[in-house]
């Protein structure tokens, strides 16, 4: 019988459950105990996830973690998750009490299934702006979608270090 070890860094700080290094000491310890799966919170960067996912051997799924603000943020982290080496998704709360939970787990499962998770994020934005264009103020509500889009893609993006 498979063993999934969820390994959440628990040490009375906040900032500890997201730190990378932490993470990736609790998913060594998974390994060497046994885990067949390791499920942990996303660390925030596909850079930083990256060092957790290379750490190890063993598939590395990510927890849906607290309600996210928005399905965009949420896809966002699954698909930076993928690109770093993780392999799934184990949430809750972000899908159930989302106003459509089939349509959000339709789309999750589209990602994981993809072979370029940045390609189904640039359709689903596509998607966004075309409805915006309908709305009532597309002037404003248009560069506010890109402009979210873009910073929070170009925050994500590994810099080389010289």
């Amino acid at each position: 019988m498979p063993l999934l070890a969820m390994m959440y860094v628990r040490d009375g700080s906040k900032e500890s459950e997201y730190d990378p290094v932490k993470i990736k000491h609790a998913a060594r310890v998974a390994e060497e105990v046994g885990a067949d799966i390791i499920k942990v919170y996303y660390t925030g960067s596909p850079a930083t996830f990256a060092e957790i996912t290379g750490s190890v051997k063993v598939p590395v799924v990510i927890a849906g973690g607290p309600k996210m603000d928005s399905t965009t943020d949420l896809l966002t982290m699954i698909a930076d998750s993928l690109k770093a080496g993780g392999t799934g998704v184990s949430t809750g709360r972000n899908v159930f009490q989302d106003a459509d939970p089939m349509r959000l787990s339709g789309a999750i499962r589209r990602l994981l299934d993809s072979d370029d998770p940045d390609r189904l994020l640039l359709e689903a934005l596509t998607g966004k702006i075309k409805k915006a264009a309908k709305g009532d103020n597309p002037a404003e509500d248009i560069p506010k979608i890109v402009q979210e889009f873009v910073s929070h893609y170009m925050s994500n993006i590994p810099h080389k270090k010289k």
